[in-house]
């Protein structure tokens, strides 16, 4: 047979990857000629013989070689028709059928398929004896657990990582073995990659362009980019001295050639920039080129000073330079104009020379980059007297010393002041300074340990020629050397009541005419720990008094109470008796009736007890004079006592919803600030004076009106004159907050004249900051929209620009009614807070709001008023 033939008739065998040299010796199989052969061995690996082929004429003087057996192997990398000859044990059996055919009459035989069959036994193959090799049974690997596998990912996952940042270079750079590199290819920038998902710097940038707010924080920057000033304004800032070689920016790799972020006329002005948490150690000079920068947050840096240009952001209003290194400030930085809130704490400063820019001994600067000697911009408005806007200042955690404030130059309308952490040393002119601001309210000077009793002399105010520290709520002296005495002695000739148990965290907290101030230690107090220990102050002045008051005079006997009417005896009848026994009959419903007269007589007798007392003496029952406010409860059905009679504080007040006449008459009108009207609904009215209109109770600020079935015109009002808001702005002209939630008002009666007499100051009116209208049957906004067309339109060409200063409503709550449409008016209005949810309009979407808030539906409505 020749060599074609017989490899024609081999066996197919799958095996594992490797190939193994095996011997050629024991390889060979004689296998008879017959229709089938089945051949059973112990070996797991399953031999497939291939279907038969053609008959060959081997050559006659060479014997018929047997088949060879093939092993194909699955690797994906090598051919399938690789070979192996595989060595057979000689325990292999033959099992031969026999058949009927008839052989051929050439000397070729054809062989039949060759099928190997496993056994149960999973035992290796045994060694022949002729010593040949067995081939190894494939075997499987050991399975994983779920934990291993995840285990293993987790590892191959960490390796990537770590092998794709230590190439980034050559994966960059294009090329893979040595032939490809180049100096060009390593020196050229590489793409940001960012742990948190958020964009390069670069198109972080590029973004601003068309947002107007740039927020670089915590990117582990030198300095400001100077992209920043090369794609918002065309200009290459000059290298600076502390950062020689800025590192690049790579290009923006989402970016189209030739294509520009936001166009001119979608570009907005940088109004926002926060650079936090970066290791900044130098600002350019050009950063006053961004003349509309209102915020700018440098906190935890490395800056140690600022360039003198920085004085040239007149438009500057929110400052923070905490956590840096600085030790100065620039000549002209407190004459910014605008600034209202700055942060210099967690620095090296040792002075504020507030008075510094109007010195006449000021050394002039160098020109503004802004000014004309640049550009045709005009030049910088500076402010003539020190921080005019300034309302907080924090300067603690610094070195500074208080003979190196300028206390003759402090600004006017400062209203809170922190210096703790300060080598202060004597504040008393200090002090005595402060006490002429009108509009401060808390003082912080705690933690400096030079302080005491010695700088607050019980002379420290008397030479102040008007009331001093007229709005102050909170002096903070903790861990300081000053003691309660001192401050009682020093603080005599104000009107405030010294407090030194209350917390000092918010001013806003502390209640009127109240001064809290804390000295050395401060003790955290509970606020039931307070008010117990008050409680217990005021028994001992009560039992003080009432000693003093009976050693001085006797006190005359009181004459003694009257008795206890007598209680009629209640004389069962006998069905009653057996009914309470249990025998229940036609008893029972007798026995009802008559505990129902007996209720009513007990009612009557109420009714009487309630008409002997004096109403207004009532009133005062609900009267706080620690908050100067008035709470009358719910006019709602008469509660119940245990015995069955209604409450009788209840059943003597007025059942009208806001008795007007009957406060107006108490001693407390003069002096009442918040009236508390809730869920007064019995009798929708009001009961006015008899002798005027108005206006009444002088100093009331908060009128809440709530869930009390109020209509657009109740009882005692008149439509002409605007209903019932028409007549709360003349009786009550101070008012600053309005609550008319959940009534049932429709605003047909809220015309623009009434808005404005609400919404404007003047005329002895202080003006509404605060219009709740939440919960009503409001179905659009008619005469609010006239007002902003009339009033804030560009053809209200009328109207100056004092009236609209005067506009005072802040917020307005329309929530829950039924308004259909939004006007696109309302976008002129300067409102600081809208509520619009739950109504039926669909324009704008909800998303508007409740992403952007107030701002952003403000902005939507004057964009949709502006589009033809």
């Amino acid at each position: 047979m020749n060599r074609s033939a017989a490899t024609s008739d081999t066996t197919s065998l799958k095996a594992p990857r490797s190939r193994l040299p095996l011997s050629n010796s024991s390889s060979r199989l004689t296998v008879p000629q017959a229709a089938s052969t089945r051949l059973t061995t112990p070996s797991p690996t399953r031999l497939t013989h291939p279907s038969p082929t053609r008959p060959t004429n081997p050559s006659p003087t060479r014997p018929t070689n047997p088949p060879r057996t093939h092993l194909s192997n699955p690797s994906p990398t090598r051919p399938s028709s690789s070979t192996l000859r595989v060595p057979v044990s000689p325990a292999v059996r033959l099992r031969t059928t026999s058949t009927n055919a008839k052989p051929s009459s050439s000397t070729s035989t054809v062989p039949s398929p060759i099928r190997l069959r496993k056994k149960s036994s999973a035992e290796p193959l045994a060694v022949p004896r002729n010593g040949e090799p067995e081939l190894p049974a494939p075997t499987k690997g050991p399975s994983m657990s779920v934990k291993e596998a995840i285990a293993l990912k987790r590892a191959e996952a960490k390796k990537a990582m770590a092998a794709q940042k230590a190439g980034s270079r050559s994966a960059s750079s294009g090329w893979d073995g040595l032939e490809g590199a180049s100096p060009a290819a390593w020196a050229a920038p590489v793409a940001e990659s960012d742990d948190l998902g958020r964009p390069s710097v670069r198109e972080t940038i590029e973004r601003a362009r068309s947002s107007g707010s740039l927020n670089i924080a915590s990117r582990d920057l030198p300095c400001i980019p100077s992209a920043l000033f090369e794609i918002h304004l065309s200009v290459t800032p000059e290298k600076l001295a502390s950062v020689p070689d800025e590192p690049p920016l790579p290009e923006n790799p989402t970016k189209k050639a030739g294509s520009n972020s936001a166009t001119w006329y979608d570009q907005q002005d940088l109004t926002f920039l926060r650079a936090r948490n970066n290791q900044i150690v130098e600002l350019q000079p050009e950063i006053s080129l961004f003349g509309s920068l209102k915020t700018i947050d440098l906190q935890n840096n490395r800056l140690a000073s600022l360039p003198d240009s920085f004085a040239d952001l007149t438009s500057l209003v929110n400052l923070d330079l905490s956590h840096n290194t600085l030790t100065r400030l620039p000549p002209y930085f407190f004459a910014l104009p605008a600034l209202s809130t700055l942060s210099i704490s967690h620095n090296a400063l040792t002075a504020l020379p507030f008075n510094m820019p109007f010195e006449p001994d000021t050394k002039a600067t160098a020109p503004s980059r802004r000014s004309s000697d640049f550009f045709s911009a005009p030049d910088i408005k500076r402010a003539t007297r020190p921080l005019p806007s300034l309302a907080s200042l924090d300067a603690s955690h610094n070195k500074i010393d208080a003979s190196a404030i300028h206390h003759d130059a402090l600004p006017l309308h400062l209203a809170s002041l922190n210096l703790i952490y300060n080598p202060l040393g004597d504040v008393t002119q200090l002090m005595t300074s402060l006490s002429y601001l009108t509009q401060l309210n808390e003082v912080r000077m705690s933690k400096c340990g030079d302080i005491n009793d010695t700088h607050f002399p019980s002379t420290l105010l008397s030479s102040v020629s008007v009331q001093p520290f007229p709005q102050l709520a909170i002096l903070d002296l903790e861990e300081t050397r000053v003691t309660q005495a001192g401050i009682s002695a020093a603080f005599a000739n104000i009107s405030q009541a010294l407090d030194f148990e209350a917390p000092a965290t918010d001013p806003r907290a502390v209640a009127a005419g109240r001064l809290v101030v804390v000295v050395g230690k401060r003790i955290i107090r509970e606020a039931w720990e307070i008010e117990a220990d008050q409680h217990v102050q005021r028994l001992r002045e009560r039992r003080s008094a009432a000693n003093l008051h009976q050693d001085a005079a006797p006190t005359p006997e009181l004459p003694p109470p009257p008795p206890p009417p007598p209680l009629r005896p209640v004389i069962k009848e006998q069905w009653e008796i057996d009914a309470e026994q249990g025998l229940f009959s036609e008893g029972a419903r007798r026995r009802a009736r008559a505990q129902a007269a007996q209720r009513e007589g007990e009612e009557a007798e109420a009714e009487a007890r309630a008409a002997s007392v004096d109403v207004p003496s009532a009133l005062s029952r609900h009267w706080d004079a620690r908050t100067h406010t008035l709470t009358l409860p719910s006019s709602s059905p008469a509660r119940r006592t245990t015995r069955g009679a209604p409450s009788p504080d209840d059943s003597i007040l007025p059942r009208a919803t806001l008795p007007l006449a009957l406060i107006t008459v108490q001693p407390f009108a003069n002096t009442l600030r918040v009236l508390e009207l809730r869920g007064r609904r019995a009798e929708p009215t009001f009961l006015l004076p008899d002798e005027n209109s108005g206006p009444f109770l002088p100093q009331l600020e908060i009128l809440t009106l709530e869930g009390c079935a109020l209509n657009d015109v109740v009882s005692g009002t008149d439509v002409t004159n605007g209903g019932t808001l028409g007549a709360l702005t003349r009786l009550f002209p101070s008012l600053h907050n309005l609550d008319l939630s959940y009534n049932d008002l429709t605003g047909n009666a809220f015309s623009c004249g009434v808005l404005k007499q609400l919404a404007f100051a003047g005329d002895g009116r202080a003006g509404l900051k605060r219009l709740g209208l939440c919960g009503n049957k409001m179905g659009g906004l008619d005469g609010l929209s006239e007002l902003a067309r009339s009033i804030f339109s560009a053809g209200a060409k009328d109207i100056d620009e004092e009236q609209r200063g005067r506009w005072t409503l802040e917020e307005l709550d329309v929530r829950e009614n039924s308004i259909a449409v939004l006007p696109s008016e309302l976008g002129l209005l300067p409102l600081e807070v809208f509520l619009v949810d739950g109504n039926l309009f669909r324009v704008p979407p909800r998303r508007v709001w409740e992403r952007e808030g107030t701002k952003g539906l403000m902005a939507w409505l004057g964009a949709r008023l502006e589009s033809p």
